[in-house]
């Protein structure tokens, strides 16, 4: 028998029961949190429940999000209750965190700080703030005031980069849809023509603050290796300024202990992610998340199948440990039974554990003693009971799910690689959208294994209340 996948088969717990997790984070300082796609509903809701459980269990008070800071400011303005447009707010925000998935976690913080209000939860973006729709509407308003004309010129190469936002331009060419001039030039014209017309500074400095968008976009050519520098460098100045623990979500590419990795986005060049260079400032104090998947849907209905031989993915597949997973969660949910009068007594799974539910925006624990790692009922039984009172369960029922602690030393090895799911993929080509991990413990200490998952559930599909 393969000893990896019997090692896979033994040391898999349910993906959601997180106290290994949150136990590691209660001695770390930043933990980091990364998918290999952002288009999982399962994985959205699995990421989503991590960072409430760190926040509400381990004390993490800064959340990074993947995003520019103007819409990390309107998040953490709508978390601190400054304000109640969360639709708009979410729809504002980069293309895959436009959300159901984010307006929860959204919601879930507002009411995690209307309770504690003395020690609140602050957003920030890893991004600088960034050129929004809005803004070439500015700038068009004032190029019309002045000269109609070059009005229509600027607004003829705005109408084409703008198209951006909705598709990122790298996208577009993967899908054939691009125009053919790089947008990054097509903004550098228009910003001829402003200046031509000599407006107001401000006005000037958003059409400047356009180019540069476009110029730094995947498509224009963006350096990996500065722009995992900055996120960690943000991370850092995040927590030294405030003091507080870190949790930073973001894809895998950026989040894992990588010292060098290629990406299907940027070929032929080789970076170290932020994950490596959080891990060298803080040692031990940076955790590693994996939530990874075998196979499933996407967007538009694109399939992707089981991964090939050699990927971390296939091993966790043939395993058997959604079994293992599987098993151990049926043993917590008996202890639950059996000990259900106790677990009650301690306000775990009805009462005051229920009125703490994530549901409704409570932190899971709130005056009840419960939750993770909490209390003399605590443990995986008192966990899960905890779990099912507020209603954590992966969407579309998709169970299987399973969590594997790699820190730890005891992985076998085996598969060095790792598929990653951008917007280019073609699963024509699925081989060519994997990166190498030399050493998945030194990458990962937390792998959390969905083995199928469907397409994430965009904030469009139903309203959402604010």
């Amino acid at each position: 028998m393969n000893t990896t996948r019997t090692w896979i088969r033994d040391h898999a717990r349910p993906l959601e029961d997180l106290g290994p997790v949150v136990a590691a984070a209660k001695a770390a300082t930043v933990v980091g949190i990364g998918e290999n796609t952002r288009e999982s509903a399962e994985i959205d809701h699995h990421r989503v429940a991590l960072v409430k459980a760190l926040v509400a269990e381990a004390g993490y008070r800064v959340v990074v999000i993947p995003d520019s800071a103007n819409v990390a400011s309107r998040m953490d303005e709508y978390a601190l209750g400054k304000r109640d447009d969360l639709r708009e707010i979410v729809l504002s925000g980069w293309l895959p965190n436009r959300t159901e998935a984010a307006a929860d976690l959204l919601s879930w913080l507002r009411g995690f700080n209307r309770r504690h209000a003395d020690d609140p939860v602050r957003i920030i973006g890893n991004g600088p703030w960034q050129t929004e729709p809005g803004d070439y509407d500015l700038v068009l308003a004032a190029a019309e005031g002045i000269d109609p004309a070059a009005a229509a010129a600027i607004r003829e190469r705005y109408d084409v980069v703008r198209t951006a936002h909705d598709v990122n331009e790298h996208i577009q060419i993967h899908q054939g849809t691009h125009p053919g001039r790089p947008f990054a030039e097509l903004a550098g014209e228009a910003l001829d023509l402003v200046r031509v017309l000599a407006p107001e500074p401000g006005v000037l400095a958003l059409a400047e603050r356009i180019v540069g968008f476009h110029a730094n976009s995947v498509a224009g050519k963006l350096d990996f290796a500065e722009l995992s520098k900055r996120i960690a460098g943000l991370i850092v100045a995040a927590h030294e300024e405030s003091g507080r623990k870190v949790v930073y979500f973001d894809g895998f590419a950026l989040t894992g202990v990588l010292s060098e990795i290629e990406v299907a986005v940027s070929p032929g060049s080789r970076f170290a992610t932020s994950g490596q260079l959080l891990r060298e400032r803080f040692g031990e104090g940076y955790v590693s998340v994996l939530l990874a998947f075998g196979h499933g849907t996407i967007r538009d209905g694109l399939e992707i199948p089981e991964p090939g031989e050699g990927n971390v993915e296939r091993l966790l597949l043939d395993s058997g440990g959604a079994e293992g997973g599987a098993e151990a969660e049926a043993e917590a949910e008996a202890e639950v039974r059996v000990g259900a009068g106790a677990e009650t007594e301690a306000g775990v799974g009805g009462g005051a554990g229920a009125e703490a539910g994530f549901a409704d925006g409570a932190d899971a624990g709130s005056g009840s003693g419960a939750g993770v790692g909490a209390g003399a009922g605590a443990g995986r039984g008192a966990e899960v009971a905890d779990r099912a009172g507020r209603g954590e369960r992966a969407p579309g029922g998709a169970g299987g799910g399973f969590l594997l602690p790699l820190a730890d030393g005891g992985w076998p090895g085996g598969a060095t690689r790792l598929r990653i799911i951008a917007g280019v993929y073609d699963p024509a080509e699925d081989d060519k959208h994997s990166i190498d991990l030399p050493s998945l413990p030194q990458a990962v200490d937390f792998l959390g294994f969905v083995p199928a998952i469907t397409e994430t559930r965009s904030l469009r599909e139903e309203a959402v209340a604010g």
